[in-house]
């Protein structure tokens, strides 16, 4: 009777009262007759089925006097050695898995005893909710103790499929688990609710099962078999295969766009929960698919949850791209919820709109979400969002920034908190000038990466966009290298280069190894980068105009030639490359003597259309035209519009000690000798100046270049490729080049000058 009053009710409230009612009337009179197993297993099963909100299950009194009694209830079954009927014990591990006990905080160390003296103390004290933590604590032992008195060597398909739901729902990998897949592979399980439960459960405690696995996919592939599933069943299998390929490493594309397809027959997405529309969104991301479709079947979003929301904006994210139809609803949204936001939802919300490309308007109300609770996010979600602020090109207030800043140094020493992947984005983050580390900080960044242990395990992604962040960040100072061979930064940079896998590497990652080799001036691992970009050349592979200008520029910062990249140019010039790029480029190919009449002419077509260029980039080209002309030949002319539309290089100079103490010593010798001479003019602008010499005696056609620590390469020994093609482009135009290393000068002094014949001219 007790059972068909429990069927028959029709809501969570209506369930815990009837059932409440006859626990407690046990516990009062003796004569009244205890609830059985199968009692409890029914109002399990069916507060799972009516649940819509566990934590007002929890806050219910009445909620703690069923549970103390389906343990003593458990606790009797044990002592009496009677195991659990599979039927039962499926249907009670389903409906409790649907409470989520698991959820509780509370140790597991906890006896029993202690949590059900715990319960009675709250329950008498009235205050609401404070039996919660507890309650749900024993029955996490309620779910354990009625699994280990479960049998299910008679099963059948739908009991082992439920008890595996009840696992993966908790994820919790227990004893049983391969006990439960190797029965459930054994029986003629085809039934659509067997099998979408069961690929749920391989998917959620992430265990991979071929036999099942295979069996799985052959249903999928039979359309008799998937015309029976429901839209829910659909949308399970969807959600199953995408994580089973995420974990696995293999990718069910087949199957999963056979089932896309099957819900996109659906004709109307409206009879869809929020939690599936958003389940698909994450699918369809996880699988990296282009899915057109999607974005048309949405049209609102508003009733989704926080943690559905979140899902749907990472998964349409991965995508839609840049100003997808579903990025304006998205944001609606954002705007709405704004102030309800968690550190999870701003974390995953801001590094997925980060690759929508979301407004300014909506990071800005990201940040001020983000502003003032930097301290309560985890190292993970200050990385993700952080990530998000920098891929959308957006600064963040100074006030940000130093929060940021605080709560790193804070919990630098935390390895659980903040390890090298969320320092990876806490660096790329920080590029922009506006957040620019002070040395606290910087030292906390580099402190994390040099405990690193296994550089092995960490991602080729990870590895060249830290190596990127040191070069391009404040981390290093160009010439620090010379003043202290050992340097953090270059010994740190020689440790990551030393575990990087080239053959692994994506083209990104080429290009960002290429711009940290460049700019830290490291010749360490040029040969192995060099062969990775020939042997992707011999195999087809194109570049991107980035990681193509970074890889020619570095070669010729480091004086490296370049003539394999010649063929590739000519094959594949780049059609999206600007005037700036183009300037670093010849620039680079005339560093290591490098040239071609075609090629230059198509790079310089495109740099002499430049408007509002920089002064570097103007001194680019005008040292291309003296250098091009000067060794192959090749005239270069630009047009008059040029000089006014661009911006000129200063006058203003930085003459170093070193330079001043030199050139003090030659004109106490000869008053001729002239510091800062410049001997090529190509430019019809008077004045600019494009080729210059530290010290030179013009008569006599003689200069000294006086070579600080930023002219060589890291270790001190070797000039750089600037420094080599200024001395052979000088030689070039017949003057003799002397070269004073500060080196050279610290142990020798103006004896240099006598050893070099500088002393009689």
């Amino acid at each position: 009777m007790l059972n068909l009053h429990l069927t028959s009710a029709k809501n969570s409230t209506s369930l815990l009262s009837i059932f409440s009612t006859s626990v407690l009337r046990s516990t009062r009179r003796q004569s009244y007759q205890k609830p059985s197993l199968i009692n409890y297993s029914t109002y399990f099963q069916q507060t799972g089925r009516n649940l819509i909100d566990a934590e007002y299950v929890y806050k219910s009194p009445l909620f703690p006097v069923i549970v103390k009694g389906l343990y003593e209830c458990l606790k009797e079954q044990e002592e009496r050695g009677v195991p659990i009927a599979s039927r039962a014990g499926s249907s009670l591990l389903w409906g409790i898995a649907k409470l989520k006990p698991f959820d509780s905080s509370t140790e597991d160390s906890i006896p029993p005893s202690t949590l059900i003296a715990q319960i009675d103390s709250t329950l008498s004290t009235g205050t609401p909710g404070t039996w919660i933590e507890p309650t749900s604590a024993l029955l996490k032992c309620c779910y354990n103790l009625c699994l280990d008195l479960t049998t299910f060597t008679s099963s059948n398909c739908i009991e082992i499929s439920q008890t595996l739901n009840s696992l993966s729902t908790l994820k919790l990998r227990h004893p049983a688990t391969p006990s439960l897949l190797s029965t459930f592979s054994s029986l003629s399980c085809d039934k659509p609710q067997e099998v979408t439960n069961v690929l749920w459960s391989l998917s959620a405690l992430e265990i991979i099962d071929p036999l099942i696995l295979s069996k799985s996919m052959q249903h999928i592939n039979t359309p008799s078999w998937l015309s029976l599933l429901k839209p829910s069943e659909l949308i399970i299998t969807l959600y199953s295969l995408a994580s089973i390929s995420k974990f696995s490493g293999h990718k069910y594309s087949s199957e999963f766009s056979i089932i896309l397809s099957s819900i996109h027959k659906l004709k109307d997405w409206r009879i869809l929960k929020p939690y599936e529309i958003a389940n698909i969104a994450w699918s369809i991301g996880t699988m990296g698919l282009n899915d057109p479709l999607f974005s048309s079947r949405v049209s609102s979003v508003s009733r989704m949850g926080g943690l559905e929301f979140q899902n749907f904006v990472w998964g349409v994210s991965k995508f839609t791209g840049e100003g997808g139809r579903l990025n304006g609803i998205i944001e609606d949204e954002i705007y709405k919820r704004a102030g309800r936001l968690k550190p999870l939802g701003v974390s995953v919300i801001t590094s997925s709109l980060g690759r929508m490309g979301g407004s300014a308007e909506c990071f800005r109300v990201l940040e001020d979400r983000f502003r003032g609770n930097v301290k309560y996010y985890t190292g993970q979600y200050v990385s993700n969002t952080l990530s998000g602020f920098a891929n959308a090109k957006y600064e963040l207030d100074r006030e940000v920034v130093e929060e940021v800043e605080a709560v790193v140094i804070k919990n630098v020493g935390d390895r659980d908190w903040i390890g090298v992947r969320e320092i990876k984005d806490v660096m790329w983050a920080f590029l922009p000038t506006n957040m620019d580390g002070g040395e606290e900080f910087k030292n906390a960044i580099l402190g994390v990466l040099e405990s690193e242990t296994d550089w092995s395990k960490v991602s080729e992604e990870s590895k060249s966009m830290i190596l990127y962040c040191l070069a391009k960040g404040s981390y290093y100072t160009k010439g620090s290298i010379d003043q202290n061979p050992a340097s953090r930064v270059h010994a740190l940079s020689l440790l990551i280069l030393s575990h990087i896998s080239w053959e692994s590497c994506s083209s990104i990652d080429l290009g960002n190894l290429g711009y940290a080799l460049g700019t830290l001036q490291t010749s360490a691992y040029s040969t192995s980068f060099d062969s990775e970009v020939q042997r992707r050349i011999s195999l087809g592979e194109t570049f991107e105009t980035n990681v193509l200008h970074n890889i020619i520029w570095s070669r010729g910062t480091l004086g490296l030639p370049l003539n394999y990249i010649l063929p590739y140019l000519e094959a594949n010039f780049p059609s999206n490359i600007s005037p700036r790029e183009s300037a670093s480029i010849l620039w680079a190919l005339c560093v290591s003597n490098t040239y071609s009449v075609p090629i230059f002419s198509k790079f310089w077509n495109i740099l002499k259309t430049g408007r509002n260029l920089n002064p570097e980039t103007v001194n680019m080209a005008c040292q291309v035209q003296t250098s091009s002309f000067l060794e192959a030949g090749i005239d270069l002319p630009l047009p008059s519009s040029f000089w006014s539309d661009n911006e000129m290089p200063s006058e203003r100079l930085n003459i170093s000690q070193l330079q001043q103490n030199v050139t003090s010593c030659l004109k106490s010798s000869n008053p001729s000798w002239s510091s800062e001479y410049y001997v090529a003019r190509r430019s019809p602008l008077r004045g600019l100046r494009t080729l210059g010499v530290d010290v030179a005696l013009p008569s006599e056609m003689v200069g000294v270049e006086v070579q600080g620590p930023s002219h060589y390469l890291e270790g001190g020994k070797e000039f750089n490729g600037s420094t080599k093609w200024k001395k052979r482009v000088m030689e070039r135009m017949g003057w003799r080049v002397e070269e004073i290393g500060y080196r050279e000068w610290k142990e020798k002094g103006e004896d240099v000058l006598k050893e070099k014949g500088l002393d009689i001219l």
